[in-house]
């Protein structure tokens, strides 16, 4: 779905703890909350609060779909 790449770009893979942290495989409905948490403002962050205002609810769920069926590399 648009904007998913993006996504992957940052957070594809990385080890345990890291910053960003990595998304592929991780549960949608546990990524479709985190980015609506960045939208609201309840969890803060560099970039994903602003990133995450560009979304509406359809997207945010495809995304989180798409994330939680990708596999890291």
């Amino acid at each position: 779905p648009p904007g998913a790449l993006a996504c992957a770009g940052c957070h594809a893979a990385a080890p345990a703890g890291a910053a960003p942290p990595a998304l592929l495989g991780r549960p949608a409905g546990e990524l479709a909350q985190m980015m609506r948490d960045f939208r609201s403002g309840t969890l803060a962050g560099t970039i994903m609060p602003r990133l995450s205002r560009g979304f509406d609810e359809a997207e945010i769920e495809a995304i989180a779909q798409w994330l939680a069926t990708q596999r890291a590399p």
